[in-house]
């Protein structure tokens, strides 16, 4: 229907069933550029993106049972018990179910994670050969010695960063189950590895991010169904564990305490003058600390940890660092939770989402946005009983599609 690289990029969007609002900007631009018609395009897309999901109810629901299972759960041959049909082990008798395939999407990303262990460990290999070989053997040499050693070092920390960056990028990016048997399966197995306590804490982060994003495709692809409300059950418990944990791994970072460690280091040499200053400028360093934490892990797109740490922080200067992250990478809606609850900072908020929307030629998408935000202006809607004409749902709603039109 339209040329070859836009047709890829719908593909590329629409592959995991979601079309975000960073891959609507991205397929709008594109669109704009080769002079597709906007509107038509948005069609277009919303189009595709409901038969995608009905494909995918209709094959989740056209899987016939096997002879021993009934619809969502199978019979136990040795006492007749009926199992889930994502158990491997009967819970009444301990019988195992020899004929259980094992899933295939763990076992690929395990498989594939392990792919990436061993072919970083042949490079770590010959990186610190080279540099043996590269060292001189004669005696009475410790300095070539010990230069050899920092070098030894320093590649294992590098390649050790790369190893750990390319886990956590197959992670986020592996395929997401489509099928019930295999979603619950793959479901299951996250909710395990994102609570290994022996796992780095950035692979049990991108753990997370995927799990999250396979508990929404299957309340997307299987609401009401009583097996995935089991296991969202068992995904919060788990959640809650990982969050406990991350927390707990994050305070212990030697990177991120290295700040900490300086201001107290500070805080033992000038002790006398300190202890003349009140307690709220303590305080206040504290919060600059961790302010500066909180940026750092938004500039390199840690969000969960961000938003742990937010949580701690709490103040108009983390709120307003969470409020730009989400505004820059196109989350208009979530950004919205960062927002003071005030009439002028809330128009502030709703006028820069627009603005940038109609900017980037997505008026409709603009006035989509208003429609679902300009509930926060109803209470004003009786200007007798509050008087606040200036606040009144009709008369914002004028100015934010004025806002629009002018572009």
């Amino acid at each position: 229907m339209y040329n070859e690289q836009l047709e890829h990029l719908i593909d590329a969007a629409l592959a995991d069933g979601v079309l975000t609002e960073k891959e609507k900007q991205i397929l709008f631009k594109k669109a704009q550029a080769i002079g597709v018609d906007l509107d038509e395009f948005e069609m277009v897309l919303d189009a595709r993106l409901v038969k995608l999901k009905k494909a995918e109810e209709e094959k989740a629901a056209s899987s016939a049972p096997k002879s021993d299972k009934f619809g969502d759960v199978k019979k136990c041959p040795a006492c007749l018990q009926i199992v889930q049909s994502y158990q491997g082990v009967c819970p009444e008798c301990g019988y195992a179910f020899e004929n259980i395939e094992a899933n295939k999407f763990s076992k690929l990303l395990a498989d594939k994670l392990l792919e990436i262990d061993e072919q970083y460990a042949k490079i770590k290999n010959q990186h610190l050969a080279e540099i043996d070989k590269n060292t001189p053997s004669t005696k009475g040499i410790g300095s070539l010695t010990q230069n050899a050693a920092q070098k030894k070092l320093e590649a294992e920390n590098r390649l050790n960063k790369e190893h750990i960056k390319a886990k956590t990028q197959l992670i986020k990016l592996f395929s997401i189950p489509t099928t019930k048997s295999d979603l619950v399966e793959f479901i299951s197995t996250l909710n395990v590895r994102m609570v290994d306590k022996s796992e780095n804490i950035h692979i049990t982060d991108a753990y997370s991010t995927k799990n999250k994003e396979c508990i929404e495709k299957a309340k997307l692809l299987f609401r009401n169904d009583f097996t995935f409300n089991i296991l969202i059950e068992e995904y919060d418990k788990a959640n809650k564990e990982w969050k406990k944990q991350r927390r707990l791994k994050f305070m212990k970072q030697p990177i991120l305490w290295a700040p900490i460690l300086a201001i107290v280091g500070i805080f033992l040499l000038l002790l006398p003058a300190i202890l003349l200053i009140h307690s709220d400028n303590k305080e206040e360093k504290e919060s600059k600390v961790k302010l500066e934490q909180l940026q750092t892990l938004l500039k390199n797109g840690e969000l969960e940890s961000a938003v742990i740490l937010y949580d701690e922080i709490n103040n108009a200067s983390a709120r307003k660092a969470m409020y730009r992250y989400y505004i820059d990478n196109g989350l208009y809606d979530e950004a919205d939770k960062y927002v003071n609850k005030g009439n002028e900072d809330y128009f502030s908020y709703m006028s820069e989402v627009v603005s940038i929307l109609a900017k980037n030629k997505q008026k409709s998408e603009a006035k989509k946005f208003i429609k679902r935000k300009i509930v926060f202006y109803e209470k004003y809607n009786d200007e007798k009983q509050y008087g606040h004409t200036e606040w009144n749902t009709k008369v914002v709603e004028k100015k934010l599609n004025a806002i629009v039109d002018n572009y």
